[in-house]
């Protein structure tokens, strides 16, 4: 019964039809484009610096309890 269902849709899927007209990209999507790659970049860099100070934080209250003992 699965098998059956499966094929139907990798028949369906052999048989869409392809569209081979070439995209369209206007300058407002480039520049999109652009602006989703440069937010992106910034979101992991603060995320990194944001790992990096709670690490530290971390390693530094653990040597400022050994140096009360």
């Amino acid at each position: 019964m699965k098998l059956d269902s499966l094929h139907g849709i990798i028949a369906g899927l052999v048989f869409l039809p392809v569209n081979s007209e070439p995209a369209y990209l206007d300058p407002g999507s480039g520049s999109f484009i652009i602006q989703i790659i440069i937010a992106s970049l910034a979101a992991i860099s603060y995320a990194f610096r944001s790992q990096i100070a709670k690490l530290g934080s971390l390693l530094r209250r653990s040597k400022d309890k050994d140096q009360d003992k």
